[in-house]
């Protein structure tokens, strides 16, 4: 019993994280800057890396290596690369936008 209870944590865990990820990339494709502006999706892009650094995304990536997920789950957020290269996007627009900010005030603008 112990064992399904996690693994039907793990689907609820890798849904919710995939709502947030598809909903990051779609604001990343159309708005990059209300990732950064919009409260919601700031706690997002939060929530999101706390999942990805605590280890937990690690253990949902190997219980789909395993088969231990149902086949039509949804998963993009746990490709290899989908994840990682969302959130470092997102991290060098924030750099980016950052210093083209400070180019700005330096200049006068």
């Amino acid at each position: 019993m112990k064992r399904w209870i996690k693994r039907h944590v793990a689907i609820r865990r890798i849904q919710g994280m995939e709502a947030r990820f598809d909903r990051l990339c779609q604001a990343m494709a159309q708005n990059p800057a209300s990732l950064f502006e919009d409260g919601r999706l700031i706690a997002m892009r939060k929530r999101l890396l706390r999942y990805y650094e605590s280890g937990a995304w690690l253990a949902d990536y190997r219980r789909d290596e395993r088969g231990e997920l149902p086949h039509d789950l949804k998963r993009g957020v746990l490709s290899q690369d989908g994840l990682w290269n969302l959130l470092t996007d997102m991290e060098d627009y924030r750099r980016n936008s950052a210093s083209e900010t400070k180019i700005e005030k330096e200049s006068g603008n």
